[in-house]
């Protein structure tokens, strides 16, 4: 009985120790990295990301639209069902990207990293962890939408390449001992924040 009780105690004591030796890995690779603070920005409401969206969700449907029923009534029905159809994907696609907008936000509002420093992190709802407390890195990698075959999955494909463009394609989850902390992939600088993420001395799994 002596003898299991030493061991588990040494086996308690040898797991306390790698997670201490763990800790201050992760805190001196902050120390070395994040000297200067680093403030996470939503690519989403970036001037350029709002007049991206304005004009794939709004304006090039309403015009398609409008032309096709100008076709229309002067006569030039095979032209003008053709635009409305044109029209129709794109209200389609606003429809689609709109929820996946409104859901998407809700989610990364809550949770996503706002800024970064050499002592932890602060989340977009004011939550903050402290580097010591960081558990574990899950990635995950985001399918590119569409596929092949009809109109609506090209036109699909085509906001999706949109959306995406010049960013990672990957969703960061980092697990703290009081919550988690997500760096979504539409984020400025997307590139560069990701692989920072991934250069953290933790246990990582998923998508890497």
């Amino acid at each position: 009985m002596n003898i299991d009780s030493n061991n588990q105690r040494q086996s308690v004591n040898a797991s306390v120790g790698s997670n201490d030796h763990e800790r201050k890995m992760v805190q001196a690779w902050a120390v070395q990295n994040l000297f200067t603070p680093i403030e996470v920005k939503l690519k989403a409401f970036t001037a350029s990301g709002i007049l991206k969206a304005m004009i794939l969700l709004f304006v090039l449907p309403m015009i398609g639209l409008l032309f096709g029923l100008y076709k229309l009534v002067t006569g030039d029905n095979d032209i003008g069902i053709g635009f409305m159809q044109i029209s129709g994907i794109g209200f389609f696609i606003v429809s689609v990207f709109g929820a996946l907008a409104l859901l998407i936000g809700l989610f990364v509002n809550r949770k996503s990293i706002r800024r970064m420093d050499e002592k932890g992190l602060e989340t977009r709802n004011g939550q903050k962890h402290t580097w010591d407390s960081l558990k574990s890195i899950h990635f995950k990698r985001i399918g590119k939408a569409g596929g092949s075959g009809s109109v609506q999955k090209a036109a699909l494909r085509g906001a999706d390449a949109m959306i995406f463009a010049g960013s990672e394609r990957i969703c960061a989850e980092l697990s703290f001992a009081g919550g988690k902390a997500i760096v979504p992939p539409l984020i400025l600088d997307s590139e560069n924040i990701h692989l920072l993420i991934r250069s953290i001395p933790a246990p990582q799994s998923g998508d890497v």
